[in-house]
């Protein structure tokens, strides 16, 4: 099960575009990166934290667009780096605040919730 972070924040519009060097992934399974033609980055998260994504007719299942955020800010703090700039280049108020309140709820680390809330809200 595998989902692409910023092929997602791209697909909902909220980055302007993706890296066509570069494909990032999050799978349940060992983190791990491949260079090539393409560069493939796979990412590790929990079993418990693959929730609010879509499978698309493709085949690839995408994470919504709170989630693919969340994702996102999670794996920046865990020093990944985006070839975009997490907190000018994504389009925050594209998000449902509901849903990112609900996700938020999902993980358990309150320093992430705090540094995720404000990120969002534009207070950092």
């Amino acid at each position: 099960m595998t989902f692409q972070v910023g092929t997602a924040l791209a697909f909902h519009k909220l980055i302007g575009t993706e890296s066509p060097f570069l494909v990032s992934c999050v799978v349940p399974s060992r983190a791990s990166e491949y260079t090539g033609e393409v560069n493939l980055s796979y990412a590790r998260l929990s079993e418990k934290m693959f929730f609010g994504t879509t499978l698309l007719k493709n085949g690839v299942r995408i994470a919504d667009a709170e989630k693919a955020v969340l994702d996102t800010l999670y794996f920046y703090l865990h020093k990944k780096t985006f070839y975009f700039n997490i907190f000018q280049d994504i389009n925050f108020s594209a998000l449902s605040g509901e849903k990112v309140e609900a996700y938020l709820e999902k993980f358990v680390n309150p320093k992430f919730r705090t540094f995720a809330k404000n990120t969002i809200n534009g207070k950092i």
